[in-house]
Formats: structure tokens, sequence, C-alpha cells
């Protein structure tokens, strides 16, 4: 059946039952696979679930691959989570990278929905046979490596089998826990990793048979596209690009504090990604006023030099890898294994940190201590913990003792100072740990305030429970509209218009390309009129991305023929209007999770300090201050929806999703 086999597994952890069900080919045309099939479920799932308890026996947790998982084509090996999340009390969700969704693809599954709690740990094995629910006694407590480790062994199948486990901070219920992909990848935001702990579900454990390898139903048309793809992908930088990166290097802060080096070459970034992955932005991103400072005080070179940031940015980093990976079907490989050889953060593999880390841990707390940042890392990988909100957790702290509101007494002795990064590594290791001051971080900045309390409020910067990532709205102001009006808040990677502001082109989309409006550059796009109608376009193409599987780095590197590809798996004749309905049926079946939550757009706000309020001083991203109520307000009307976010009966009823009406709109 072309991408999908129309088959799931639901699992009862409760009653130790699990069994298979089907979706008809319909909600595979309106909702595609990964984040789409996850919010078509969960949503139905739900309904009768009022105030649903996130860590309660009645939440589902969902694995759902992307509509493309297993198909060979360059950059499709991206997959979906998605529960309720017990850090926001909203939809959660988190997309992740690695081999799992076309494993499971292989097992012959389009997505795995959990639900109930189990008596005792457990893990679930699942293969083309079937699936069974193991005792995991002796994996608990284990960090996620031993327990990726003794599931090979014990499954004799050694890394053929793929596992997605949690760490002692899952099982522990740490609200910014994550949930980790063999060693390499974390599905790590919205704490479904708590989730997973609170079910008393260890890991999840995936071989599937070569057998069930997807399908094409249009085989030349098939062809056509991932021909198309390759070619694209295949580009090198020119020697004349070559050679004006080295020339241009000497003035490189200078010319990215004025904003005048505008787009890469694709063969340029391209390159780039291969070699250093995200890290590659992180100087970058602290010169031009992207990164955040001091938890999230200052911005730029005033406070963290350019040649400080160096040390935390790409060219460093490589020096510590000595092996690159790839997800499944890509041909790029951003990923990377990294080592520290000494002593005090001797680390003997872990994953590259990805630029969120880096800012994280290097800019939101002065740090330019790169082998620190690596030891974080590792152990955020090895317990589980997002790092973006475990980052800005020791951020927030640092302030908070600068404030004179957490005392070294509570700190155990501690100098918590910016820029000391023996105490961001040992404060690292404590949230992990819930030891001391960590036990109160480990659920993130919102919940750590209101049991500092003293005006700990103040410090604390979040988006209703979510610590809010390494993009600066006041430098791309889309990125607000992202933080405040996706249904899970502060995502960058929902960012919408935020990544055309960054540098992503609308002709990365050339099939289902966003408003020609949007083509205008930078800041001078952002304060148009338009601005609502282009994130709102921009946001659809980002939930259809995540529903097939698709990297979403592909907009910084060129067209990608996703339509042609969709089609000829399928064999489906799906056209743009199709398309685009369908990203727009997604986002406001998410928006509408939340609305019948009882949630309102009141309870989502930007903090002043993120907003500009007052504005910096200092720093590329003085003297601005965002009216964010304006550009929600655009955004919702550009999708359809009223004042307070409520998708109105009208669009409803044209995306086809009549008990979504009778549920929010009832008289």
């Amino acid at each position: 059946m072309g991408g999908f086999s129309g088959k799931f597994l639901e699992v009862d952890l409760s009653k130790g039952t699990s069994s298979e069900q089907s979706f008809d080919e319909e909600v595979y045309k309106k909702y595609l696979g990964g984040l789409g099939l996850g919010a078509r479920y969960l949503y139905k799932e739900h309904s009768d679930n009022e105030d649903l308890d996130a860590l309660g026996p009645e939440n589902t947790l969902g694995f759902v691959p992307g509509l493309l998982n297993g198909v060979d084509l360059p950059l499709c090996g991206r997959m979906s989570v998605v529960s309720k999340s017990p850090l926001t009390h909203t939809w959660g969700d988190c997309n992740v990278g690695g081999f799992f969704g076309t494993e499971l693809k292989e097992a012959g599954y389009d997505a795995i929905f959990i639900k109930g709690v189990s008596d005792n740990p457990v893990y679930l094995d699942i293969s083309d046979e079937g699936s069974q629910i193991l005792d995991a006694s002796e994996l608990w407590g284990k960090d996620t490596q031993k327990t990726k480790r003794a599931i090979e062994e014990k499954e004799e199948k050694g890394e053929d089998v793929k596992v997605a486990s949690i760490g002692p901070s899952g099982e522990k219920e740490s609200l910014i826990s994550s949930i980790i992909f063999g060693d390499n990848r974390a599905a790590a935001r919205s704490g479904l990793g708590a989730v997973m702990g609170s079910k008393n579900l260890k890991a999840v454990a995936v071989k599937g048979n070569k057998s069930n390898q997807v399908e094409i139903e249009n085989q030349n048309r098939f062809n056509e596209a991932k021909e198309e793809v390759l070619e694209r992908l295949s580009k090198e930088p020119s020697r004349f690009v070559k050679l004006m990166r080295k020339l241009i290097q000497p003035i490189m802060p200078w010319l990215l504090r004025r904003g005048v080096l505008g787009s890469a070459d694709k063969g340029t970034v391209i390159k780039m990604f291969k070699d250093q992955g995200t890290a590659m932005a992180t100087a970058m991103s602290t010169e031009m006023g992207d990164a955040p400072c001091k938890n999230w005080k200052a911005s730029g070179p005033e406070v963290f030099p350019y040649k400080e940031a160096l040390e935390i940015g790409g060219e460093n980093i490589i020096q510590y890898q000595y092996k690159d990976y790839a997800c499944a079907t890509c041909v790029i490989g951003c990923g990377g294994r990294v080592s520290v050889e000494q002593e005090p953060f001797k680390v003997e593999e872990a994953k590259k940190p990805e630029y969120e880390t880096l800012a994280s841990f290097g800019s939101m707390s002065l740090n330019n201590d790169v082998e620190s940042i690596i030891k974080c890392n590792e152990v955020c990988d090895k317990y589980g913990l997002d790092t973006i909100s475990t980052g800005s957790a020791v951020a927030f702290a640092i302030e908070c003792f600068e404030e004179g509101i957490i005392s070294k007494e509570d700190l155990g002795g501690m100098e918590l100072t910016w820029g000391n990064e023996d105490a961001i590594v040992e404060l690292t290791e404590m949230i992990a740990e819930r030891k001391g001051i960590g036990d109160v971080l480990a659920d993130g900045v919102k919940e750590a305030a209101k049991e500092i309390g003293d005006g700990a409020e103040k410090y604390a910067m979040h988006v209703h429970g979510q610590e809010v990532p390494m993009h600066d709205p006041r430098l791309n102001p889309s990125f607000a509209t992202a933080y405040v009006a996706d249904p899970t808040p502060a995502r960058h990677t929902k960012g919408g218009a935020g990544h055309l502001e960054f540098g992503m082109t609308p002709n990365s989309f050339k099939e289902i390309e966003v408003s020609d409006k949007s083509k205008n550059k930078g800041k001078e796009k952002a304060k148009e009129k338009v601005r609502g109608e282009v994130h709102a376009e921009s946001v659809k193409v980002q939930v259809l991305l995540d529903s097939l599987g698709i990297c979403f780095f592909l907009g910084y590197l060129g067209n990608f023929p996703f339509l042609k590809a969709l089609n000829a798996v399928n064999d489906w004749e799906l056209t743009r209007k199709d398309i685009l309905e369908t990203g727009e049926r997604i986002q406001t079946t998410r928006q509408a999770y939340n609305i019948r939550e009882g949630l309102k757009r009141s309870d989502f706000s930007l903090p002043d300090r993120i907003k500009g309020k007052p504005p910096l001083e200092k720093g590329p991203t003085k003297d601005v201050t965002l009216d964010v109520d304006k550009m929600v307000g655009e955004y919702y009307t550009a999708m359809g929806w009223n004042d307070e976010g409520v998708p109105t009966k009208k669009k409803l009823k044209e995306l086809s999703l009549k008990d979504v009406a009778s549920e929010l709109h009832q008289n």
C-alpha cells in the first residue's frame, strides 16, 4: 500500500495487552503519517478525558514514523513522538531522526500508541512477528547507552534492533526529560521522557524485516523525484566561494554585525552541514544576536565576544570528532561522535553537540569552554534530559544566585557564577540525578521558580512552562509568533516564517511555495502586513515535513520535490491545494486539542525580557521591542481562527473536521 501498511499497534500496559488496529487509506491522505497521524489519533483518543493527567494511565504516548520513512529517498529519516505534555499541559510532540521510524515500518507498523501503567518496569519488544511486553527490572536505573546495549545483547540481534529508551531522569519523571533513540538522537522537548517513566516503560525495541520495505507504486515517477533531490544535494561550493570564505574570515564579525553577508550558496551550506552539523551556526548566531546571552539578559559580542564564540563553534567542535554518522537515507550526515581525552571533563564517546546545546550551555551562561559543554551534553543524553531546558535551568539558577535568591548553602557550597564551567557541569549532573537544588530544577524553570519564590519568576524564561529555545525573536520576529502561538509552546522547530527570516528560502518548496510576499529579506519582511499570511503558509509546510518524516534542514539546502515523491510512492494525484489543506488540517487539529483542554490565548505569553520590554541598550538587537500580540493576531486570522485562537466553524467545515466542530462549537 505504498508508504503505509494501514496497520498500527495499540498497547495497554495496565492490562499487559497489545493489539493490531488499522486505518484506511483516506486517513493517510488527510493526515499522512508522523505528526499528522499522531494528531488525528490522540485528538480522538483523548476526547472523553477532560483535564487528562499527563502522567496518569489515560495519557497516550505515540511513536509515529513519517509517511516516507522506509522510502529510499534522501532526508526521509525523521519521525514524531506525540502525547499530552506533562511540562506544559498542552498538546506535546517532538521530532527525532535516526533509524527507529524506518525499522518500525519494516516491522509492518505505521505507529505504536501506548497507554496505561505497568505495575513493574517493562520494555516493549516489537518485530514483524508481533509484540511482547517484557520485564525491565534489571534495566531500571541504567543510563540510555547501557540500556541500549543490554537490550541488544538480550535480543541477540546486535545493532539490528533499534532502541528508544529513557534514562534515570525519565524514570524519576523529570518534566524536562527526553527519550533517547540509539546513542545519537533525542526526542527532547515537551517532557515526554517523563510520560514513559510514569508508565514504568523503560524502552521500546524494534526489529524489522527487510521484506517489509516500502513498495513504490510508481517507480518511474519516483526515480525522477529522487534524481532531482540527489542532484541538488551533490552540489559543492565553487572555487570562488572557497576563496571568498578565506578572504572574509578576518572581517567576519564586522560583516555579521552589519548583516551584509546575504545567503550562502547551497553548495556551501551542504558542505558546512556535512562537516560541522548545526554547530556551524554557533559563532555566527552569537555575533548576529540570534543566540541569547546571560539568560536572555544580553545579546552579542559585548558580553560574549566573537573569539569566545568561536571556541564553542563548529570549527573547534570537529577537532574532537572521531566519527560522523547520518540518519536513515541521509546522504549528508551532519551527526558526529566526539571524545575528550583529558580531565576534568573527560568523555570517552558522546554525541557531537548541536547548536541548541552549544548555545544553551554556552552563551546563555557565558561559558566558552567547549569541553565542559561536551560533558554536559553527554550527561543529558545518558540520563535523558532536554539540553535546551537543562541549559536554560542552569542559566536561570546562575542569575538567581547573582541576585541573592539562591545561596551558596542552597548549592552545597558551589560558587555558581557566569562562565564558571566547573559549576555548570556540576549543576547539570545534580539536575540529572535530582540531587539537592537539582531536584527543584529538574522540573523546569517555571516549577523551580514557584518553589524557590522570592521573585525568582522574573528570571524564569519560559512560555507556559517550556524553556525558550536559542533563537532570539528580537532578531527574527516570527519566532515570537511560533513560541507563543504553536500548540507546543516555545519551539524553534515550529518557527514558520522565523526560518525564512533566518535564511531559509521560499523556493526550497517549489511545488508548495509559500507566498511571493515572503521573498523579501530579513527584517523588512518581518514588518510587513502580510507577516501572518507568510507565517501561516510556512507552518503548513513545516507540519507537512514532520508528517512525511523529511528533515526540515532541506529548506536550507535547496528545492525538494516531496509532492512528486509522495504521489509516486502511493500512486496518488494530490495537488498543491490538497497538500496545503492537509498541512492546515494537521495544525488545526493540534490547536483544537489545546482549545478542548480549556487553554486560552491569554495563557501563552513571551517573557517581557525576550519581547524587549525594556529594550536592550547594547548589542545587535538593541532598541528592539516586539508587538507579539499583533503578530499572533495576524497569524490567527490567516489560519481562519478567531481572536482567541479557536478555529471557526467555517474553517473546520472546509477542512472536513466535523467532529472537531461539534466539540468546539456546540451551539
